[in-house]
């Protein structure tokens, strides 16, 4: 099994985060995505309160 994960959009506060799981047949080896998702993650300061990210290299 294997867990890719990448952020694929940054906003001032934010990051979008895709992750893919992966499954690989011991027996034949083949491999297939099994699920895929998009998680929003925000930067939060000491106090709580949304922090700017740095933005994604060009």
């Amino acid at each position: 099994m294997e867990v890719v994960a990448r952020i694929v959009e940054v906003g001032r506060s934010s990051m979008q985060v895709e992750v893919e799981l992966i499954a690989e047949d011991l027996l034949g080896g083949e491999r297939e995505l099994c699920t895929r998702g998009r998680f929003t993650m925000i930067a939060l300061d000491g106090r709580g309160r949304p922090t700017p990210v740095p933005p994604l290299p060009g």
